[in-house]
Parts: structure tokens; C-alpha cells; sequence
């Protein structure tokens, strides 16, 4: 069998062969890091690559499979880890050369976890310097590129996870989303991502951005994977202050689900006078896909939420995650302030001047805007929307700063959702004009993610996407 088969293969048919032992997790394990030793180097999409103990791993996991010991579904899978996700014993740098030394003492929640599934943690991957978005080039690491067009960036800040699922480096991978982080890569470089519930996946352990504001979740190159690896992480964890119980989630991943008589609902603020042109046919496209499921579409308009109340989620955002993170770093800041990056540096004196009463008032009103987007789901089922005005833009290192208002923009299709912290789901949808790829989210009320999933494993089953990473795989090997 192709190496090549294993790196585009989805969790289940990679198990299934380790099951009936067609294929040893070492071989598995080999055949990616071969990958990253081949590719990473055009990438830069690992910091860390965990070589030597992922194949003593694999080595200890064959023994289990030969012994007929299954604990989950993962078992043997290789995942990539955000560095800024603790892994005892190993480096976890947030990107940053702040911490470009430092060693995490223990294991975040969500890497237990994972080990406790026996899936296999092949490395840390690039991002952002401490998931700092609005840039596009890390300054200490350097910049991640998009596997789909290495001129193009992947999205940020979890950049390292999407472009090396994408480029079939790893199996699968989390990242973390605060205003889009997940989401961002996701649309970028034509995967999946999930922003969960807020509280349903623990973030002990992982370094914050903003504590009332973080996400982890789950990126993939398929719905069915994502529910599966979301499954691994989620469930309530007392060392997390803000972490909720709720019921896990619970469906067949091989099932059908009729969709006949459900609706999506679609913001008209997101669709009038943003998008480009590439945007709005694939969007269209992907509600004419569930019009042939029965689906029923419904606009939600500009009397029900506007184009100012939209635009809300940027600037809570900045208001509340300026004084958090700045908060975080205060000490660091006074000790180390020249080992940060102009943009994250500019970022956290900037949540200094954040005043008291201005953040007081941004939590009261993320309280009050979440309870009208919520009321929407009295009208629908689920919510579309786009994830960008835009497919991945163009990279350049000789001027790392995104421009503000596109990045103000860019935050308005996600940080909505972060502010609500309603589950958000991206899935790929098509390509732009220069063959790009892009996604949309599917956006459920509070702890239903089973319904989001439901659109979406019905979705993927007649948009054939994952008949495209083969492009990828070809360019990178002409490059």
C-alpha cells in the first residue's frame, strides 16, 4: 500500500487497517514523519516534531493491536498539537521566543486525553507568537504558508495545524479559536474546524489568550473526523473555572440523517456589499447542496440584526481580550518586554489603557447580544455563514502587518462567535478563482453540536470534497 494513501486517509480507515492488522502504527507513524522531513521545510508547520517518542509510541500501541487491546477509535492515530498546548517533559513555546525554552511540567487536559485514547502526539505546530492574530508572519519562528499555494497565507493563529492537516503531515490536529483561530485556518487551507460550546473541552493547560473568550477545538480533514477527535477532548473538567457540564456528544458518524423540513438561517449583515464575488457563489452553492436536501433557507435581516450590531463582535473582542491578555503577560511585560514581537508587544501595551468601566461594559454586553443571537434559533435550526469575505490572501514577509480594516473585517465573520460562544463549525465549501480554497460555518445553539454535525456529515456526503487533497499533494510534490 502507498504512503501516500495513508496520509490522506481518514481516522476510521486507518484504524480499521491497524485493526485487522493490514498496517503496523509504526509504519503509519514513519510515513508521516517521512512527510514532514520531505515537505515541512517549504511549510514551517511544526515547531516541534516528537520524533523518536512518537515511534516508541507506535511500537508500544502495535503490541495492543497484536493483543486485540482497542481503547478508542484513535488508538495509533497521529494528532498535532497547538504550541501553546502543554506536552510534559516538552517544549511548548506559544510561538514565542519568550518561552522558546521553556519545558511544560505537565500535560494539558486535552493532551491526557488524548493519550488516554492511546492516539499518538506527533509534534507541536507553528502559530502566531502567543495566537496573537491580525498578522500574518510570526517574527521569531517565521511564517507558516498555505499547502494549497505557498505564496498564500493558511490563516492564523493555529496557522501550523490547518496547513499540515491539509498537507497530510498528520492525521488530524487542535487548535484554539478566541476570535477565529480555528476557524481562520480552517477556511484558509480547505479543511474543517470546530469552535465547541464554550466550556465543553477543557483549557486547562493550555497558555490563554483571553480566559472568558478561548476556545480548543478539533481541526480535520472530515466531519467524521472531527467528531471523533471532538469526543476525546470534551467533557468537564474541575481545574477549569469556566469549564460546563454537559451532555457529551452522541452520534453515528455512518448514519443518515434527513433533513428534509429543517432550516438554515442566513445573516443578511454578513451577505450585503463584503463578499467577494468567489464568496458569494460558494456560499449560494452550499445552500442550493441543502435545498436538495429538503432544507428550507430563511434570511435573517437587517430589522433583526444589523449591520452595526454585527460588527459588535470585533470590538467586544478587542475591548475584553486586550485587559486579559495584557493581564496574563503583565509580568512577563515588566521583565521581558523586548523578547515580544512588535505586533503582539503593540497588542498587549494596548490592553494596558483598557478601562475599567469599558470592559465591565463589553461583558454586560456579550451577555445581552448573546441572548439575541440565541433567539434566532426559535427560527431555525442552524445558521450559515461565510468565514471570510475572501479565500487566503497573499503572504508577504516583507510586510507582516495585515492590514486593519481587512482583519477588523475578517474578525467579523467569527469573533461573533466567540463572543456568543455558540459551537461553530467550518466546512469546506469550493474554491476561488485562483483555486483556493475557502469554507463556511454552521453555527448551532448553545451545547447542540449534534445538529451542526448532522448538516454537515449530510453536507460532505454530495460535495465529494476530500477528493481534492490530492491537488495538494501533487503540488507540493512539483514544487
Amino acid at each position: 500500500m502507498s504512503n501516500n494513501n495513508f496520509a490522506y486517509m481518514d481516522i476510521q480507515q486507518l484504524s480499521n487497517l491497524m485493526k485487522n492488522l493490514e498496517v503496523s502504527p509504526v509504519e503509519i507513524v514513519q510515513t508521516f514523519l517521512d512527510r514532514i522531513d520531505k515537505y515541512d521545510s517549504k511549510i514551517n508547520s511544526f515547531i516541534s516534531v516528537f520524533s523518536q517518542e512518537s515511534i516508541k509510541e507506535a511500537k508500544r500501541i502495535e503490541k495492543l493491536f497484536l493483543n486485540k487491546e482497542i481503547v478508542s477509535p484513535l488508538q495509533g492515530i497521529p494528532v498535532g498539537l497547538k504550541d501553546l498546548i502543554y506536552t510534559k517533559n516538552q517544549l511548548t513555546t506559544a510561538g514565542s521566543k519568550v518561552l522558546k525554552d521553556y519545558i511544560a511540567e505537565y500535560d494539558a487536559t486535552v493532551t491526557s486525553k488524548l493519550k488516554e485514547t492511546n492516539a499518538i502526539i506527533l509534534g507541536k505546530t507553528a502559530l502566531l507568537e502567543f495566537a496573537m492574530g491580525g498578522t500574518m508572519t510570526n517574527e521569531y519562528f517565521g511564517s507558516t504558508y498555505n499547502p494549497w499555494n505557498l505564496e498564500h497565507f493558511p490563516g492564523g493563529s493555529s496557522s501550523g495545524s490547518g496547513a499540515a492537516v491539509a498537507a497530510g503531515l498528520v492525521t488530524c490536529a487542535l487548535g484554539t479559536d478566541t476570535g477565529g483561530s480555528v476557524r481562520g485556518p480552517a477556511h484558509n487551507s480547505g479543511i474543517v474546524g470546530l469552535k465547541p460550546t464554550f466550556g465543553r473541552v477543557s483549557r486547562h493547560g493550555v497558555i490563554p489568550l483571553s480566559w472568558s473568550l478561548d476556545h480548543v477545538g478539533p481541526m480535520t480533514r472530515t466531519v467524521k473526523d472531527c467528531i471523533l477527535l471532538l469526543n476525546a477532548i470534551e467533557g468537564y473538567d474541575d481545574t477549569d473555572p469556566y469549564s460546563v457540564s454537559m451532555d457529551p456528544i452522541n452520534i453515528d458518524i455512518n448514519g443518515n440523517f434527513d433533513l428534509h423540513g429543517k432550516t438554515i438561517g442566513i445573516f443578511t449583515a454578513f451577505t450585503e456589499d463584503i463578499l467577494s464575488k468567489d464568496v458569494e457563489i460558494n456560499i449560494q452553492r452550499a445552500l442550493d447542496s441543502f435545498k436538495s436536501l429538503g432544507v428550507n433557507i430563511i434570511e435573517i435581516g437587517l430589522d433583526q440584526l444589523s449591520k452595526s450590531e454585527a460588527q459588535q463582535g470585533p470590538i467586544l473582542y478587542d475591548i475584553i481580550v486586550g485587559p486579559e491578555s495584557a493581564a496574563y503577560h503583565y509580568t512577563n511585560m515588566e521583565e521581558n518586554i523586548d523578547s515580544y514581537g512588535n505586533h503582539p508587544r503593540r497588542r498587549l501595551e494596548a490592553g494596558l489603557h483598557v478601562m475599567g468601566h469599558q470592559y465591565v461594559n463589553a461583558q454586560r454586553q456579550k451577555r445581552l447580544f448573546t441572548e439575541k443571537i440565541k433567539s434566532f434559533f426559535n427560527q431555525c435550526d442552524v445558521i450559515i455563514a461565510p468565514a471570510n469575505f475572501m479565500a487566503a490572501p497573499k503572504l508577504d514577509d516583507s510586510n507582516p502587518s495585515e492590514d486593519p480594516i481587512r482583519n477588523a473585517l475578517r474578525r467579523s465573520f467569527t469573533s461573533i462567535f466567540n463572543i456568543t460562544g455558540l459551537p461553530s463549525l467550518i466546512v469546506p465549501i469550493g474554491f476561488d478563482s485562483l483555486g483556493l480554497p475557502m469554507g463556511c460555518q454552521i453555527v448551532g445553539n448553545h451545547y447542540d453540536e449534534n445538529t451542526i454535525f448532522k448538516f454537515a456529515l449530510e453536507f460532505e456526503k454530495i460535495s465529494n470534497w476530500n477528493q481534492h487533497y490530492s491537488t495538494v499533494d501533487e503540488y507540493l510534490s512539483a514544487t
